[in-house]
């Protein structure tokens, strides 16, 4: 057992006035301990994620005289493989019946491209899923940063972990937060040279317009595809269009352009969407896992998702500029298609048996996530969603600002690729705020809690959920032109977390920025429901000597965040980094 004390000058490199917070220097200090876990204590959510490390911290506060304990911890979702497998395997399968589906209704002299795809398509997804469940028996094994370009691992959501900001108020547990920490969903393996599949799919788009537009007139194929669909068979693609006296360039063949930008979209589409679907079941297990061992919070939080679905709010700190600006776009289309499956719950007798994930069609297009979790996670849901009587789907919105020095640079360029972050942030702003509508028709006095369990019910407070709108709605409409707006992932993160919704950070390897993000967030979280002292002074310290170093090293065998003193220089002051936790000279 190893403690740390770390006095209020050390911390932040400045003598503080006792006037910042009605608190002396002398009094005010904050404990840090590495602990080995006590059994008798449950540390994160074990059940559903592999702790890989944990701090404790005694953080003095201004309504406890002792302050309150506050465990920090970092682990792996065992989704991070669990899903990616189970989305391939459906794959397999779902291709195998749409090949015999061609096959049967469609002239074999035009399936030789689209069986060739699917075919390949196949054999892809077996040799992922032979390789992804070799490494699921590995400890704790995760996706590196390092690996974002290794085509073994394109379909693993780099970085993934699930943190864990355990609150006690002596012995007995107060609250427990749960962030996702990971790199934003992008198609490394495929490059941005394109941009990402946004733009992508634009593209596509108008050569799917410019080939229905010189189809052959009496063409017996099915109605023309005028947009692209993950799990759609583009039977239109499958004739040509040479030889239409209409096409002015007999060389050049739109159906075969769109076809191969549709393959190729496709692919790409497969590797974003599998990593939010990651994400997005590693927050419902750990609902589910904290549900189950006693928090009054996120029982109630399910009877919400019941009636008006889960919010998922994805922050992103992507700059717009170069492949960064690519990894954007795959990013907002990943969060967006989510928006298209359903999950429903399927409970086992076993009290043992781990939770699990079967994939396959539902009804309407849409995909169905079918979630296996132990009666004793079952007992603490909805009797609808436990039988399946009702399923749920995801509301997946994104707010995004880029903070690095590269959306310095575009700022100071007037570079019009900052118009993205405006568009994501409006778009989201817009779906969230149906979701608000909904969410305020709820009779939270009437929803059923638990008997017993630790912590508050959830009971959020409209009147101040709709002030925090009006600011939201503010920040939005009047967005700084070229200057970084943190202050709308503050706010989104904070309001996304009162309606009772999951919260993932990212940044591109979801290390250093995201680590930033994190910290920033736990003390916040800390400040204002424990009214702990001095936010700064808590920030730095999780920076300092938090999991999050225990991460970086976990990537690149080092604890010193991938910062320069110029890089630090041109990040908002409430993302740097403290002294001596970044490099020195150029990175």
């Amino acid at each position: 057992h190893r403690t740390l004390t770390v006095n209020h000058n050390s911390a932040t490199g400045r003598t503080p006035s006792s006037r910042d917070h009605g608190t002396d220097d002398w009094e005010y200090s904050l404990h840090i301990s590495a602990f080995a876990p006590d059994k008798r204590v449950v540390v994160g959510v074990p059940e559903t994620s592999a702790v890989t490390a944990h701090r404790k911290y005694i953080v003095p506060t201004g309504s406890a005289a002792c302050g309150v304990v506050v465990v920090e911890v970092i682990a792996v979702p065992k989704s991070t493989f669990a899903m990616p497998i189970a989305y391939l395997a459906f794959l397999v399968d779902d291709l195998s019946a749409r090949l015999d589906v061609l096959r049967r209704t469609v002239d074999q002299r035009k399936l030789g491209p689209i069986e060739a795809h699917y075919e390949a398509l196949q054999a892809d997804a077996r040799a992922h899923i032979a390789f992804l469940t070799q490494e699921s028996k590995g400890k704790a094994h995760f996706k590196r940063s390092t690996f974002k370009k290794s085509k073994e691992w394109a379909m693993v959501a780099t970085n993934m972990h699930m943190q864990t900001m355990q609150v006690y108020n002596g012995l007995d547990l107060i609250h427990t937060y749960t962030t996702i920490t990971m790199g934003a969903a992008a198609a490394h393996t495929k490059g941005f040279s394109g941009g990402g599949a946004f733009r992508l799919k634009e593209t596509l788009h108008d050569v799917l317009n410019e080939a229905n537009r010189l189809r052959k007139p009496k063409s017996k194929e099915q109605d023309p595809l005028r947009t692209f669909d993950l799990f759609h068979i583009p039977v239109g693609l499958l004739s040509s269009a040479s030889g239409n006296p209409n096409s002015p360039n007999k060389s050049y063949d739109p159906v075969s352009v769109a076809q191969k930008a549709w393959f190729e979209l496709e692919i790409r589409y497969h590797g974003l969407c599998v990593q939010v679907l990651s994400a997005t079941a590693a927050q419902i297990a750990a609902m589910l896992e904290l549900a189950a061992k006693g928090s009054v919070h996120h029982a109630m939080v399910w009877e919400v998702v019941m009636r008006n679905n889960l919010l998922m709010d994805f922050e992103s700190l992507l700059s717009t500029q170069g492949n960064e600006g690519g990894m954007l776009e795959d990013f907002r289309v990943a969060c967006k298609w989510l928006e298209s499956v359903v999950f429903t719950f399927e409970v086992s007798p076993s009290v043992t048996e781990a939770v699990s994930y079967r994939v396959g069609r539902g009804t309407n297009a849409l995909l169905n996530v079918v979630v296996r979790v132990p009666v004793t996670f079952g007992e603490h849901l909805p009797s609808d969603l436990a039988t399946a009587k009702k399923s749920f789907r995801v509301l997946a919105v994104l707010f995004t600002q880029g903070v690095n020095e590269m959306q310095s640079l575009a700022h100071a360029m007037h570079s019009a690729s900052t118009a993205i972050q405006d568009e994501i942030n409006h778009e989201s702003f817009e779906r969230l705020g149906h979701y608000f509508v909904r969410f305020k028709k709820i009779k939270f006095a009437h929803l059923p809690r638990p008997r017993d369990g630790y912590g508050s019910p959830f009971q959020p407070n409209v009147s101040e959920l709709e002030t925090m709108w009006t600011q939201i709605t503010a920040s939005i409409a009047h967005q700084p032109m070229h200057k970084k707006n943190v202050r709308l992932l503050m706010a989104t993160s904070e309001f996304c977390r009162r309606l009772g919704g999951g919260r993932a950070t990212c940044c591109k390897s979801g290390k250093d920025r995201t680590a930033m993000s994190v910290t920033l967030e736990q003390a916040r979280l800390l400040v204002q429901d424990f009214k702990a002292l001095n936010l700064k002074h808590v920030i730095e310290t999780m920076r300092l000597c938090g999991v999050r170093r225990d991460n970086v090293f976990k990537n690149i065998q080092s604890h010193t965040y991938a910062f320069n003193e110029l890089q630090r220089k041109l990040l908002p002051e409430c993302y740097k980094p403290p002294v001596g936790t970044y490099k020195k000279g150029s990175t």
